[in-house]
């Protein structure tokens, strides 16, 4: 049921900033390094999984889309088994069937009906999944005694997470905590103390090894250019979608993600209440954890702040998903133990739900996951266009999958091997559609967050390798510099869009 509900998502298009990471996995297989030809904000584990993921299942826009339903799979699992084996001498009883189902039902629908094609295929996803990860080989030592061997586990998997975004170190300061926490509860200090080197040891292991490839090649100043200076400028950058702004965290509103957290916060405080209730203080343990973990995944949402005033970073709650999948598993399993079958028949009915609610897509308020279905089985036999089905999936006027599609197609009709390609904007997918490669390692221009030295560098290459097709807009000054260097134009027009195609002579 699960992935017959995720099925849509399967043939989602890409959106802003996919080809990026995309276009970074393609030259990772090529053999450089992630950084070198191409910048980007987002840690190097990303790029791994994608091209480890195009090995095994080739290289098209739905690779990205079956990586999240690998890590849905992943997140409930995870989910169902989040307790400890034995406490003060009880073993926990087994997974009841219909436990591990509800969780994936519950995994899908928390995902796909509250996220678009745009909010997903992201690696919030993956860092949630790893951040959970990290935990749960916490809570899975008997009697809260935790072995050298799953704190330096742990450790990794903490240090994985933050591979995939920067602020996933929230959860290892957490897990460190509880390895201490547990230890010292016991009025032990050796043991603890032991395992929280080895957790710090492993994490630092980790990083060391993530760093050493750029490390013995020699370039590692230009990770730290992207890793270190492009974020810190990143991220002090405000204006009237920063901090300054107020009302409501536009995620958290009716028409969007609220009555999802409400849902996952409701079962947790009840299984909460039913523990404390019957006086089960093991159980209540796990609880707490449980409670803390969606706390922390929460605190890493809120220091990115854009997040919290603006829809355009709304994919960041996905990392959201994970902890909802857990809060609300965790919750009805501490009131109904033996009830699995229970579990899933309140998976579902939360998933028809959501679904019949339709939560608005955060791109296209008009777009919903239940008409993303209406469109998506008519299209799959064959009684629905392509165009017509994909006409949601847009950013904007000019970030427009089937608009993209038609300038992609004429560049393809007229490249030839060894042709390259730079595009004015956030219109990478481009990319993709034509597999050419970008001349700069800025992939969307020399606009947003560029300083007067990246500009500078951008204009050089346009001297030294200037691209044999340029995509800009048509009242951009970059039509009239290139044609008057001898560029070709051809106008693609739309009714709100004006992409211009500029194309240099082969003899120059």
């Amino acid at each position: 049921m699960a992935v017959i509900y995720a099925m849509p998502s399967l043939w989602y298009p890409f959106a802003k900033d996919h080809p990026i990471h995309w276009y970074i996995a393609q030259r990772l297989l090529e053999g450089e390094l992630p950084y070198v030809s191409a910048l980007s904000t987002k840690p190097p584990g990303v790029f791994v999984v994608l091209s480890a993921a195009t090995v095994v299942l080739g290289d098209s826009m739905a690779t990205v889309r079956i990586v999240d339903l690998v890590f849905l799979g992943l997140v409930g699992w995870l989910a169902v088994t989040f307790r400890m084996p034995r406490a003060n001498g009880l073993v926990a009883p087994a997974r009841s069937p219909g436990e591990l189902g509800a969780a994936w039902v519950l995994a899908a629908t928390f995902h796909y009906t509250f996220f678009d094609f745009s909010d997903t295929g992201h690696p919030e996803l993956w860092q949630g999944t790893f951040m959970l990860a990290s935990l749960w080989l916490l809570v899975r030592s008997p009697d809260r005694r935790v072995s050298p061997r799953r704190a330096l586990a742990a450790g990794a998997v903490a240090m994985c997470a933050v591979t995939f975004k920067h602020v996933a170190f929230t959860t290892g300061v957490l897990a460190g905590g509880v390895i201490l926490w547990w230890g010292l509860s016991r009025r032990e200090a050796r043991e603890p103390l032991r395992n929280a080197a080895l957790f710090s040891g492993a994490v630092f292991a980790t990083l060391g090894l993530v760093l050493l490839p750029w490390a013995l090649s020699g370039a590692f100043d230009v990770l730290w250019e992207s890793m270190v200076e492009f974020i810190l400028r990143y991220a002090r950058k405000s204006g009237p979608m920063g901090i300054g702004r107020r009302g409501p965290i536009p995620f958290l509103t009716y028409d969007h993600g609220l009555f999802a957290t409400l849902a996952a916060a409701a079962a947790l405080v009840a299984g909460l209440a039913v523990c404390r209730a019957q006086r089960n203080r093991h159980e209540l343990r796990v609880g707490s954890l449980v409670l803390l973990s969606c706390l922390v995944a929460l605190l890493s949402i809120a220091i990115q702040k854009r997040a919290l005033y603006s829809f355009v970073w709304t994919y960041y709650f996905v990392t959201l998903v994970p902890f909802l999948v857990l809060a609300v598993s965790w919750g009805l399993r501490a009131q109904s133990i033996r009830r699995g079958l229970s579990h899933l028949a309140i998976a579902v009915s939360l998933m028809a739900a959501f679904f019949w609610y339709q939560p608005k897509g955060t791109h296209q308020a008009d777009h919903t996951y239940l008409r993303e279905h209406q469109s998506f089985w008519p299209y799959l036999i064959g009684r629905r266009s392509a165009e017509e089905h994909h006409a949601p999936h847009r950013d904007g006027p000019l970030e427009d999958f089937n608009r993209l599609s038609v300038v992609g197609a004429y560049i393809n009709t007229r490249a030839q091997p060894g042709d390259t390609l730079c595009v004015d904007g956030w219109v990478m997918m481009l990319y993709q559609m034509t597999e050419l490669r970008c001349p700069s390692r800025f992939l969307y221009g020399d606009g947003a967050r560029r300083t007067p030295e990246w500009r500078a560098e951008y204009r050089q290459m346009l001297q030294r390798e200037p691209p044999t097709f340029f995509v800009t807009f048509g009242l951009r000054p970059r039509v009239r510099q290139l044609m008057a260097r001898g560029y070709t134009r051809h106008d693609i027009e739309f009714e709100d869009a004006w992409y211009t195609v500029l194309e240099r002579p082969r003899d120059q």
